[in-house]
């Protein structure tokens, strides 16, 4: 887990065990790109959107599972490739890291890129600028 914010201790506290078995990791660095060709999960808890997100699509794109919250339009980026939360809470955010971890990543990883290659293509891109065109 890349970032920071008021819960990180939390956090830290609550997936102590994954942290040192070294199934988790949390930090911060500058250039989330690098990071994201290596890592398998991907939480964006942006409120009260994450529409449009450049770093969700860069996420799909590497195959990342996703974690977001169930607000906005932020449902565009999820196709059962990760986990979607109610709320923005440190045992919400555990809870679905557990079941992520627990689960299939290497399918939710073949689903992001699925729906990436499917929604967020070069042509769709185009075709919702042309879309967004018309409609001024």
């Amino acid at each position: 887990m890349y970032g920071r914010g008021p819960n990180e201790d939390k956090l830290k506290s609550l997936l102590k065990e994954e942290i040192n078995s070294k199934r988790v990791e949390i930090k911060y660095v500058s250039n989330l790109v690098d990071r994201l060709t290596k890592s398998k999960i991907f939480f964006s808890l942006i409120e009260p959107d994450n529409f449009p997100s450049r770093s969700l699509a860069e996420a799909l794109y590497t195959g990342n599972s996703i974690v977001i919250l169930n607000s906005g339009k932020s449902l565009f980026y999820y196709n059962n490739n990760g986990a979607v939360i109610v709320e923005k809470d440190p045992i919400e955010v555990y809870r679905a890291t557990k079941r992520l971890i627990s689960g299939d990543l290497h399918q939710q990883s073949r689903n992001s890129l699925r729906h990436y290659q499917k929604e967020l293509s070069v042509d769709r891109y185009l075709e919702y600028i042309n879309k967004a065109i018309m409609a001024i």
